[in-house]
């Protein structure tokens, strides 16, 4: 998933996630890999309810909508403008981070097979899946 067009500043990662909402079923099967790529060109950024030490602040996995998001699953980000500490405040302390993208590319080919499924969302944060019979 990839947090263009709002992805000037890492707190806004969170949009990437946003071709992941209201989905009955999750993108991202059991023992896969769910890979976010951010420039984050800003770095960090500020924010001030929802940025650590906000009132309204809670980490990815725990705000709503999110829970069970990396159960049973590998995360890795792609970005060159993180530090691992800052990560941190937003992912799950298992999370791989990477500067660029032929890092990652190593780190999922040693994860799995050639042979594995890919889905590409080059703007996940503006797009909107079309609902499969059955989901919600």
């Amino acid at each position: 998933m990839n947090a263009y067009p709002k992805d000037t500043e890492f707190l806004q990662v969170v949009n990437a996630f946003n071709v992941w909402a209201d989905r009955s079923q999750p993108l991202v099967a059991d023992g896969g890999t769910l890979v976010v790529l951010t420039a984050a060109s800003e770095g960090f950024g500020t924010h001030g309810l929802l940025g650590p030490g906000g009132r309204l602040y809670r980490p990815l996995a725990e705000r709503a909508g999110f829970a069970g998001l990396f159960e049973g699953r590998a995360v890795a980000v792609v970005c060159p403008n993180v530090t691992r500490r800052e990560l941190e405040f937003v992912f799950p302390a298992s999370t791989a981070l990477f500067a660029d993208w032929p890092e990652c590319r190593a780190f999922l080919e040693d994860r799995h097979p050639a042979s594995a499924r890919v889905a590409l969302y080059a703007a996940s944060a503006m797009q909107m899946l079309e609902t499969p019979e059955g989901d919600a």
